[in-house]
């Protein structure tokens, strides 16, 4: 069987890719620092001082900032900002039974006097001692 990448050597070396450590890793960073999130890194600021002068600085051999902040992610654990935690005690910790809603808790309930009071006794008619047939089925 004749391959194709025998004759041209470089077109299969083209063809392979990266290797998987080039694409998962950044700066010989573990894997599991992947989980901080842009968010995470600019609001909870690990470490963070404002007292203390911005890291970067311009480079003119380069004509840019450095190091960019995205070069160098914070090196804390990563946080699920307690969404998780927080939503699971809501739903585990629900009361069962009537919902509280400003309705339901803002209802008086009104005195006996102001509902209806019977008259007579409820009567039986003959109609409802024996099955109806059903003609709609």
């Amino acid at each position: 069987m004749l391959c194709p990448y025998k004759q041209y050597g470089f077109v299969h070396l083209s063809l392979q890719g990266l290797p998987k450590q080039h694409l998962f890793t950044h700066h010989e960073e573990p894997s599991n620092r992947n989980l901080v999130t842009q968010y995470d890194d600019h609001y909870n600021r690990h470490g963070y001082n404002p007292v203390l002068p911005p890291l970067r600085r311009w480079n003119g051999q380069k004509l840019a900032w450095l190091p960019e902040k995205s070069d160098f992610p914070i090196f804390e654990p990563p946080t699920n900002y307690g969404l998780f935690e927080q939503l699971m005690k809501k739903w585990t910790h629900q009361e069962a039974g009537v919902m509280n809603s400003v309705y339901t808790v803002s209802y008086e309930m009104p005195p006996v006097s102001a509902f209806a009071v019977r008259r007579r006794p409820v009567t039986n008619c003959h109609r409802f001692l024996y099955p109806q047939p059903h003609f709609d089925l």
